[in-house]
């Protein structure tokens, strides 16, 4: 089987990790396949936040809970009442990923540079969880990204989106599931 092919196939979702910092050769060929992705008319409208420090990753996660407990949702309120759910699955790296305010399509380029970094973790043995949940901090209010983007040094004309864990997977992973889809063919 072709080897990306493989790699895609192969990839899944990472909730459990060791506590070992993966290494910077590691870290710096993740952040690479991320740069490479596509964007619209090339604009390459990312910026790349990288956080180690477990007392920030624990204040995100604090203050999202915080925020999700207004949300009219289930599975946001949920999480958000549960004292021991952990938004980063202790992970030893989170990439918070924002975007250019004046990219052409920002939001479609950041997931295509999730899509990058998550395959490229996966072709070197890291495990990675796309983190959409943390985004309804950021959405809260223009005092938070303001709170954010000082804390965590991100370029004016920039908003933060979403993030991804990265670290070496404590369990082995799940099996996939059958794949669903519908298309259709015109010739």
């Amino acid at each position: 089987m072709n080897e990306i092919l493989k790699i895609i196939k192969d990839r899944r979702t990472t909730r459990s990790y060791k506590k070992e910092m993966i290494t910077e050769i590691e870290l710096n060929e993740i952040i690479e396949a991320g740069m490479w992705a596509p964007s619209g008319h090339n604009r390459q409208p990312w910026h790349f936040t990288i956080i180690e420090n477990k007392e920030i990753m624990k204040k995100i996660n604090f203050e999202t809970k915080e925020v999700c407990k207004n949300i009219d949702d289930p599975l946001y309120f949920g999480w958000a009442n549960n004292n021991e759910y952990d938004a980063f699955y202790d992970a030893p790296v989170l990439i918070l990923l924002s975007y250019s305010d004046d990219g052409f399509s920002p939001i479609d380029d950041l997931g295509a540079v999730s899509q990058n970094m998550g395959l490229a973790a996966e072709s070197i043995g890291i495990g990675s969880c796309w983190i959409g949940f943390i985004n309804k901090l950021f959405e809260s209010s223009g005092e938070k990204q303001k709170e954010y983007a000082k804390l965590l040094k991100i370029p004016k004309g920039y908003t933060l989106h979403h993030g991804i864990v990265f670290g070496y997977p404590a369990k082995e992973k799940l099996k996939s599931q059958p794949r669903k889809g519908s298309f259709n063919r015109i010739k």
